[in-house]
């Protein structure tokens, strides 16, 4: 199995594909309640659980773990860059995409960070959900969109 994540301040969106590149569903973690440290914990302690699902029985049956791919936390040189840096959200997406990859290496799975320009470079979020609504036919959610779309594009197919 493999997992993509879209790390995000107000909201975390993962998105399972088998090996062979099969979309399976997805999921979003997200908190409105309490300061940024406190959502921040709930997304990564969520995280944790769902990846123990994944993993717990692995380890016993001798199956492959789950392969973990994640969108790299990047400063976006525009105007609503600067805004979201001077306000610190780049630095909380950061302890937010460190928590992730700290539960993901501690439950021995692999994981390979991707950059956004690579997989989507200037696409806006409406372009990247109407290529994703063109290849797999359905909508998703904020945060669950670029964990499909990462995930497509992983797979070639976006």
């Amino acid at each position: 199995m493999k997992i993509f994540i879209d790390p995000g301040v107000l909201g975390t969106g993962l998105a399972h594909f088998t090996d062979e590149g099969k979309f399976l569903n997805w999921s979003v973690y997200k908190s409105k309640k309490g300061t940024w440290e406190e959502r921040c914990k709930f997304i990564v302690d969520t995280f944790r659980n769902k990846l123990r699902l994944f993993t717990g029985a692995r380890h016993y049956e001798d199956l492959p773990m789950p392969r973990l791919y994640c969108e790299r936390p990047t400063f976006m040189e525009s105007g609503r860059g600067h805004t979201s840096a001077r306000r610190g959200d780049l630095v909380k997406l950061c302890l937010i995409a460190g928590g992730l990859y700290g539960v993901g290496i501690s439950a021995l799975c692999k994981w390979e960070w991707i950059d956004i320009a690579k997989w989507k470079g200037q696409l806006s979020k409406e372009n990247v959900a109407l290529r994703i609504k063109n290849i797999l036919g359905k909508t998703f959610p904020d945060h669950a969109t670029d964990a499909v779309g990462l995930g497509l594009y992983h797979f070639g197919r976006f």
